[in-house]
């Protein structure tokens, strides 16, 4: 991760800071963590889902980030991940089936010209 990647991780873990008042951020932050570690079983898994790095590592790239994030960001990152989530669920089960149809019409055609031969 380069400085300036850094620096703007960090800046959105400050503006979530301000808006939780500080303290209640950390209180969430470690709650998020053990909740985590207990669903994932290992630290790194659990590090990355907290709500709060979920945010800042989504967005660290964009340098205008800051500027335009709206308050509580964090919460509609969350929310707004599980659909995307969902989203891509089913988009993957879509092109399985679709794969499938595929190599049914495959075989289909297959049997159809093996029995034009007969």
């Amino acid at each position: 991760m380069c400085f300036i990647t850094l620096l703007r991780h960090e800046g959105i873990h400050l503006r979530q800071q301000l808006e939780l008042l500080v303290l209640p951020f950390y209180v969430l932050y470690i709650v998020n963590y053990l909740y985590n570690l207990f669903r994932y079983g290992n630290h790194r898994q659990a590090y990355r889902q907290i709500i709060f790095e979920r945010e800042a590592y989504r967005h660290e790239s964009d340098g205008q980030y800051l500027h335009r994030r709206q308050f509580w960001a964090w919460v509609r990152s969350e929310s707004g991940s599980r659909v995307k989530s969902q989203e891509s669920r089913v988009k993957s089960q879509e092109s399985r089936v679709k794969s499938q149809e595929s190599r049914v019409k495959s075989q289909e055609s297959r049997v159809k010209s093996q029995e034009s031969r007969s």
